[in-house]
């Protein structure tokens, strides 16, 4: 299959957040494709970290991580880890419901991954990942280059995470009809000599499932709120105004970063269409007290036409129902700065 990426498009990515970095695209061995998918959790403890007390209980399974080698993405083990990362004094975080849909696939992928690119964070977490994305999106140089890659296993679509850091990568199955999971990246000896958890989810879809998403919400948080050092994002499937949910958040000891920076304001991450009000279902939350990783800042991206309709207005939405965006989600960029407690 040859390279789709023809030619790069105007994002609205910040220009303070970009990379500089410009890579070309390449081809990629289907073999070497199904390698990748083919792995299964592993019931074996890869390390020695903040979550083994989780891992023990059984609620939670290794998972590979896996990185480019020149030639193919391989798994790897303990000895190929960074036992300690200093002196790391910003994160950014990309999180984005990439949408499982075919729609115009071809020019929806090749905008994503360039704004993963231009984003240039140090973990990105990504909702509604096909095999089809994925097989696209580990073609990329930038992304062989410069990240590790979250090994778990996708049937339809699910999560992943890319992370700069090498980690340990843990899943756990929640109650669902849809297949969700909890993924969590652990770096390896930590950042600055602390832990930190980065964790993604795709939280049950519907608003008759709100009971479920509660479940999943709280099961989420028991399993990550361990470490005062936790960020978790991804598509919660409810917004402010969801009282129940919301509360599920500040109970547990976490923020919603988004409200915390905009002075309670919400924004949309989805636009209005024939059947919905706008809505923010995306988040990101982090623990409220004793983080060594503050929020700095926080923007909503992707609001903007693909190159087939670049002469629409993307709230043509709510009049003909047709995407027009990079996915029917927008992303989110965060930075987090490091505030030692000591």
């Amino acid at each position: 299959m040859g390279s789709i990426f023809s030619r790069r498009v105007q994002t609205d990515i910040p220009l303070h957040l970009r990379s500089n970095n410009v890579y070309q695209f390449e081809k990629v061995d289907k073999d070497e494709y199904k390698g990748f998918l083919q792995q299964n959790s592993s019931r074996v403890f890869n390390g020695n970290e903040v979550l083994k007390s989780k891992w023990e209980e059984g609620s939670l399974y290794s998972v590979f991580m896996y990185k480019y080698n020149g030639v193919r993405w391989l798994p790897f083990e303990n000895d190929d880890y960074r036992k300690c990362t200093t002196n790391v004094q910003e994160l950014k975080f990309l999180t984005y419901n990439v949408w499982f849909d075919d729609h115009f696939r071809d020019q929806r992928y090749q905008v994503i991954h360039q704004m993963i690119e231009e984003t240039d964070a140090d973990f990105v977490c990504l909702q509604e990942v096909t095999q089809n994305f994925l097989f696209n999106l580990l073609q990329q140089k930038f992304l062989r280059q410069n990240y590790y890659v979250s090994g778990n296993f996708i049937s339809g679509y699910g999560v992943m995470i890319l992370s700069k850091f090498p980690c340990l990568i843990y899943e756990m199955p929640l109650p669902t009809l849809m297949n969700r999971t909890l993924l969590v990246a652990e770096p390896i000896g930590g950042l600055n000599g602390e832990p930190l958890l980065i964790a993604t989810a795709h939280l049950e879809s519907g608003s008759i499932y709100g009971q479920i998403r509660k479940k999943q919400l709280q099961l989420c948080l028991d399993q990550i709120k361990i470490s005062p050092n936790t960020i978790m994002m991804g598509d919660f499937n409810f917004d402010s105004t969801y009282d129940d949910q919301q509360a599920i958040i500040i109970e547990n000891g976490f923020t919603d970063v988004f409200l915390d920076l905009n002075e309670g304001v919400e924004q949309e991450s989805m636009l209005k269409n024939k059947h919905y009000t706008p809505w923010r279902p995306d988040k990101v939350i982090s623990q409220k007290i004793n983080s060594n990783w503050r929020p700095h800042n926080i923007q909503i991206v992707g609001k903007f036409c693909i190159p087939q309709f670049q002469k629409d207005s993307i709230y043509q939405l709510s009049e003909d129902g047709i995407v027009r965006t990079p996915s029917d989600h927008m992303g989110i960029i965060s930075t987090f700065k490091f505030e030692s407690q000591k």
